[in-house]
């Protein structure tokens, strides 16, 4: 009974859609670069390019979703911190001083928000991986 509540929202058929509007894509890129392959093999150059080009496209298009995404996310973040005023520029040279305890003129719980932004932000730390790079080099 609880399942079926949970199954029915909205907000999980939005996310079902969304995983499958995410597989439907890569499935594209997989097929244009596998197209691409088939080609290159038979040595017609032209149309490998061409898919190849093709994938470029797609993975320009979902690298600026994200990117916008993204901005959204980091823009909810400065706002839950109270760090919405532009009179302090968060960068990661600012993030690794505060980090290495080095004086930065800004209040001590400013310090502790900003570094916080930056942990969350991936300005200090590792990046998150995405499907459209290696991870094995």
């Amino acid at each position: 009974m609880k399942y079926s509540s949970i199954i029915k929202s909205a907000a999980f058929q939005k996310s079902v859609k969304e995983k499958e509007a995410r597989e439907q894509r890569l499935q594209n890129k997989m097929k244009l670069f596998n197209k691409a392959n088939t080609f290159y093999q038979k040595k017609r150059y032209v149309d490998a390019f061409e898919h190849i080009c093709q994938a470029i496209i797609l993975v320009k298009q979902e690298l600026a979703e994200t990117h916008l995404i993204q901005k959204k996310k980091n823009y909810k973040l400065k706002k839950s911190l109270a760090l919405d005023d532009n009179n302090v520029k968060i960068t990661k040279q600012l993030a690794s001083k505060i980090q290495l305890n080095k004086s930065v003129d800004i209040g001590d719980l400013k310090k502790q928000s900003v570094y916080l932004y930056a942990q969350k932000s991936h300005l200090v730390g590792s990046e998150t991986t995405s499907v459209n790079e290696f991870t094995n080099h």
